[in-house]
Parts: C-alpha cells; sequence; structure tokens
C-alpha cells in the first residue's frame, strides 16, 4: 500500500476516534465530601456588643431594663441553637411544624418568632440543642449601650414587622422621627432619641437591632486609580490621568466582557 494511503488513513482513524470520545476539559479527580464537626464552639451564642450566651447554663447576668421574660400565651423572638453546622433537614423539619426561622447568630443559631407552644415544641425537635429568648440586650451596638444624652439611632425592625409601634414610641418619649425606610433587605427607623428611652425601645419584640446614626462618606473613591497604577501616598484628583495608566493605555472597559469562574466546586455543599 503506498505510504502517502497509510498516512491518511491514520489521520483518519485518530480524527474518528476524537470525534467519538468527547473531550472532558475537566478532569477534577477523586471528589470528597468533608463534613464539618462542632467543637467547644457549640457552647457559645456571640452578640456583636460583647454579650455571650453559654447555652449548658444559660442565659447571661443582663443590665436593669434589657431583661425581658416570656408572657405566657404570648408570641415572642427566640434564638434557637443547632448541635453543630446548621442542617438543611433540621431548618426543614422546624418548617414543617410551623416555625419558620431567619438569619444567623454565631454560633450554629437562628431567630424565630415562636408562640409558647411552638418554643416547646422547637426543643424536642432534632438538631435543635437550645432555645432562648432574644433579648432587649442583644439588639444594641456597644455604643448605643453605653450612651448618654441625646443619639440619633438607626432601629432595624424584625422581618415583615411594622415601625408603627417603633415611631409611636420615639414620639410619646419626647423624640423625633427623621425617616422610615422599607427596602427588600430591611426597614429601618431614623430617629433622635434621649439614650435614657433606648432601653424602651429595644423591649419593643419587632425590633430587631439598633445603632447610633453616622452620616454616609464616600470611602472608595480613591480606589479606582491605586487598582490602574499603585498606591501613592497623597490622594489624587478624582479627574486626573496621569495616575490612571489603564485608561491611558486604551483600557476603558468598552467591548470587554469580565467574569470570574472556579472548578472543582462540590454541589452537594450549601
Amino acid at each position: 500500500m503506498n505510504k502517502n494511503v497509510v498516512g491518511l488513513l491514520a489521520i483518519l482513524l485518530a480524527a474518528g476516534l476524537a470525534a467519538a470520545s468527547p473531550v472532558n476539559h475537566y478532569r477534577m479527580g477523586v471528589s470528597h465530601r468533608f463534613e464539618p464537626v462542632a467543637g467547644e464552639e457549640v457552647n457559645c451564642v456571640s452578640f456583636a456588643n460583647g454579650f455571650t450566651i453559654d447555652t449548658r447554663a444559660g442565659e447571661p447576668e443582663l443590665p436593669s431594663g434589657l431583661a425581658t421574660q416570656a408572657t405566657s400565651g404570648g408570641v415572642a423572638y427566640y434564638i434557637i441553637q443547632f448541635e453543630g453546622p446548621i442542617r438543611r433537614k433540621w431548618v426543614g423539619e422546624l418548617e414543617r411544624n410551623g416555625i419558620n426561622v431567619f438569619g444567623y447568630l454565631p454560633n450554629y443559631a437562628m431567630l424565630g418568632r415562636l408562640s409558647e407552644g411552638q418554643r416547646d415544641l422547637a426543643r424536642s425537635l432534632p438538631g435543635v440543642r437550645w432555645v432562648g429568648l432574644f433579648q432587649p440586650a442583644y439588639k444594641l451596638q456597644r455604643a448605643v449601650l453605653d450612651a448618654g444624652g441625646f443619639r440619633e439611632i438607626v432601629i432595624q425592625l424584625m422581618p415583615g414587622e411594622t415601625g408603627a409601634a417603633v415611631e409611636e414610641l420615639i414620639k410619646t418619649s419626647g423624640g423625633t422621627v427623621v425617616e422610615a425606610v422599607s427596602t427588600s433587605f430591611a426597614t429601618t427607623v431614623r430617629a433622635g432619641i434621649a439614650a435614657s428611652h433606648i432601653p424602651d425601645v429595644a423591649r419593643l419584640p419587632e425590633v430587631l437591632w439598633i445603632e447610633e446614626w453616622v452620616a454616609p462618606e464616600v470611602c472608595n473613591n480613591q480606589c479606582q486609580w491605586v487598582t490602574q497604577t499603585g498606591w501613592q501616598s497623597s490622594p489624587q484628583p478624582d479627574t486626573a490621568l496621569s495616575v490612571r495608566t489603564s485608561w491611558l493605555r486604551g483600557v476603558r472597559g468598552r467591548r470587554l466582557i469580565l467574569s470570574t469562574t472556579d472548578t472543582g466546586l462540590n454541589l452537594g455543599h450549601d
């Protein structure tokens, strides 16, 4: 057989095999599942203002006026702590029993609005380690907790709650409601009020968090030129092209598509 014919047959055979076996560009090797195990941190629920609950012992000693008791037959917001990293099946079991939870508190805890019967039921469900009241003390930023005088604050409400009672309390306490804003993220009320009345606001069940209001400031207007050129010790004008070297080279973002990709993701991991 002619050598040229043999060579052509070899090329055709290789092409046929390649077409019959699609190339897999993602050779990630053996996949593994990792299931985290809880350690000593499971004994603790902590808050940004420094309060900590040792769930083996129950609630800590709280300041006067910043602790409440559950009312018989009433509904309140509770912390539900789980036995470890929160599993979907544990949350699903709560939901099947009409208990909807939201948010996250370290370690392994969520919040829920529960009746007295739901509280007792939750304590008996699989995966639940501890259930306790979401106390007013846990709702206050540290700066507000220690504040005096007249303060401008922002109050974030629990999901689905309205600010009517909050606004009424502020007005009857001699304070001023500056604005109330509802977004897809949360409903907030901005107000001026004497610091002595802030615990009264925190005791309202519909309040999730209270912090000092701070005037918004532009804080990343220098990042553009730093990213393009590198850091210099003095701030640069917003319009200075001399420190925007990418733009000077014609890279202005036109006709470009930027994206981020990753491989090796475990689709079974939350």
